[in-house]
């Protein structure tokens, strides 16, 4: 799984993009929505963009790729598990977004559009975001997603095996110095 982000400005535009007929293959998830069309959805996030006037791309792409071999496992109810998971990770739960996946290309993949605002005014940090994006997916592949992100056995050795390899004599400094 690939995961990409970017923080831009022309929401409208992308939101009518991943809407657009021929394109559009499931529409996975309103978060912080009532509306279900591009333009009524678009203006809902306006109301709370308006809240912050010094932020100028308001809002965020989001790619998720699905492995090709993956592609004819995963049905339209797991694909909306890792789309909030994603989301979920990526620390958007006071955000508003929207969740498709597209059938334009011969490799399934999901467009999350997010506001950068959150209900509660605060903009969403996008140093490093896209950065962020490509870890959390990597993370939800190794997840079994079935199980609510609770982590397979992949994940479980993973974290075993990095804190083995973790430096014992520098932590104990770490933990003199924090003292």
């Amino acid at each position: 799984m690939i995961g990409k982000c970017k923080a831009i400005a022309h929401g409208s535009t992308a939101l009518d993009y991943i809407f657009r007929e021929g394109k559009l293959g499931y529409r996975l998830a309103f978060h912080n929505l009532c509306s279900r069309e591009p333009k009524t959805i678009y203006e809902e996030m306006k109301v709370v963009n308006d809240y912050n006037s010094r932020c100028r791309n308001k809002f965020l792409r989001i790619e998720i790729g699905i492995a090709p071999q993956d592609e004819k496992k995963l049905p339209v109810s797991e694909l909306m598990g890792i789309a909030h998971l994603f989301a979920k990770r990526m620390g958007l739960d006071n955000h508003q977004w929207v969740a498709v996946t597209h059938k334009d290309t011969d490799n399934r993949h999901i467009h999350i559009i997010a506001n950068r605002i959150s209900l509660y005014g605060e903009v969403y940090d996008t140093t490093f975001v896209s950065n962020r994006a490509a870890r959390v997916a990597e993370e939800i592949s190794r997840l079994d997603y079935r199980k609510g992100g609770q982590g397979g056995k992949e994940a479980s050795e993973s974290k075993s095996q990095s804190y083995e390899r973790a430096n014992k004599e520098r932590d104990a400094t770490n933990l003199l110095c924090s003292a």
